[in-house]
C-alpha cells in the first residue's frame, strides 16, 4: 500500500503545483475535463497520499501494539527514523556545498533536523517535503497513550474520540496557533493525526476483515469501483470547500481497503513486487524527490525533459531508484555501526 501512496505523492508533486516548477519546465496537457487537464485531476487525487501514509502508520501501531506500548521501543523507533532522515539531510547539505547552491544557516539547519523550515518555497537546499518527520515523531510519542486509551473504549467512545480530535483541530485553526510556530504547522500535524487514530481504530475493530468477508463476489471490480467513487466524492468535497481531517481519514481508509481488495485478488506478481519494493523504499523516495524542487532546482530540468506526463512519472521513478538504493545502503551501514557501538559500550559497563 505504501508503494501506491508514494506513486500518488509523486503525481501530486510533479503535476499539481505550477509554482514548484521553473518556467522552462512544462508538460503536455492535451486532455481536459471542464477545462481542467487530466494531469491536474490526478494530481489533486494524489494529495490523499499523506492521509494514506498516516492511516497506515496508525494501523501498524495497533497491529504491533505490544511493541508500541513500550517507551523503549518507541524511543528506539524514533531514533532510527530520525537517523535515516538526518543522513538524507546531510547528503542534501553536501550536495549544496558541492554545487555552490544556497545552504541553510546553522539555526535553520537545526530546524531542518526535525522537518521544520522545509518546503519548495524556501530559497536554500532542503528536504522539501519533510514536515511529516515532525508529525511522525509526535505520533510515536503519543502511541503508548493512544494504545492505553483505546484499549478501554467501546466503539461508540472511539467514534466520539475521532469527533473530539476533529473539534480540537478546528479549535487550533481558529486560535491561530501556527503563528507561534514559524518553522512547522501545528494544525497540519493535528489534522493528519486524525487519520492515524482512525487507522488504529480500524485495526482494533478489524473493520477490513469484517467488510471483506461480505465482499467475496467480484472483489476486483468492487475495489476498482470503490476507488473511483471515493476519489470522485473527495473531489466534490474539495470543490465545495469541505476538507477536514476526519473526511480525509475516512477517504484514506476506504481507499486503502479498496486497493487491498483489488490487488489481493488481481494483478500480476511483477506489479506486486514492484509496488512492494517502492513501498519498502517509500520514505527514502519521499525525501529524495525533494531534490527536484529545492534550491536552484537544476535536477528539475532533467525530470521534465520528456514533457509527457506518463514518461515524466516513469523517468522520475528511474532517477530516484539509484538514490533510494544508495541511501538505504548507507543507512543500514550506519545503523549497524551504531548497534555495534552500543553493544560494546553495554559490555564495557
Amino acid at each position: 500500500m505504501a508503494g501506491i501512496a508514494l506513486l500518488m505523492m509523486l503525481i501530486h508533486h510533479f503535476f499539481g503545483f505550477q509554482y514548484y516548477r521553473l518556467d522552462s519546465n512544462w508538460f503536455y496537457e492535451p486532455f481536459k475535463i471542464a477545462g481542467v487537464s487530466l494531469e491536474r485531476i490526478f494530481a489533486s487525487a494524489g494529495k490523499l497520499c499523506v492521509a494514506i501514509f498516516a492511516f497506515m502508520s496508525g494501523y501498524a501501531i495497533w497491529i504491533n501494539r505490544k511493541k508500541y506500548i513500550g517507551l523503549k521501543y518507541v524511543a528506539g523507533r524514533a531514533a532510527e527514523f530520525l537517523l535515516n532522515y538526518w543522513i538524507i539531510v546531510f547528503l542534501f547539505y553536501i550536495y549544496a556545498c558541492a554545487t555552490g547552491d544556497r545552504r541553510p544557516d546553522a539555526g535553520t539547519l537545526l530546524q531542518n533536523l526535525y522537518g521544520g523550515a522545509t518546503g519548495p518555497g524556501f530559497p536554500y537546499v532542503n528536504v522539501a517535503f519533510a514536515w511529516y518527520v515532525c508529525f511522525y515523531i509526535v505520533l510515536l510519542m503519543l502511541s503508548p497513550v493512544l494504545l492505553r486509551l483505546t484499549y478501554r473504549l467501546t466503539w461508540i467512545q472511539d467514534v466520539f474520540l475521532l469527533i473530539f480530535l476533529q473539534f480540537l483541530h478546528w479549535g487550533m485553526q481558529i486560535s491561530g496557533i501556527d503563528s507561534a510556530f514559524h518553522s512547522i504547522s501545528i494544525t497540519l500535524i493535528s489534522g493528519t493525526l486524525i487519520a492515524s487514530v482512525f487507522g488504529l481504530l480500524v485495526a482494533k475493530w478489524d473493520v477490513f476483515g469484517r467488510v471483506e468477508s461480505i465482499c467475496r463476489n467480484h472483489p476486483t471490480a468492487l475495489g476498482c469501483c470503490l476507488i473511483v467513487t471515493v476519489l470522485s466524492i473527495r473531489q466534490i468535497f474539495l470543490l465545495s470547500g469541505i476538507n477536514t481531517g476526519l473526511s480525509e481519514a475516512l477517504f484514506a481508509g476506504t481507499f486503502v481497503f479498496a486497493s487491498i481488495l483489488m490487488f489481493k485478488h488481481s494483478g500480476t506478481a511483477t506489479i506486486r513486487k514492484i509496488l512492494i519494493w517502492i513501498g519498502i523504499n517509500s520514505m527514502n523516495m519521499w525525501f529524495l524527490h525533494s531534490i527536484f524542487f529545492t534550491g536552484s532546482r537544476p535536477w528539475q530540468h532533467i525530470l521534465y525533459f520528456p514533457h509527457y506526463s506518463v514518461l515524466i512519472l516513469l523517468w522520475g521513478i528511474i532517477l530516484l531508484i539509484p538514490g533510494a538504493i544508495g541511501v538505504s545502503w548507507i543507512q543500514k551501514r550506519i545503523l549497524s555501526w551504531c548497534k555495534q557501538l552500543s553493544g560494546v559500550l553495554t559490555t564495557s559497563k
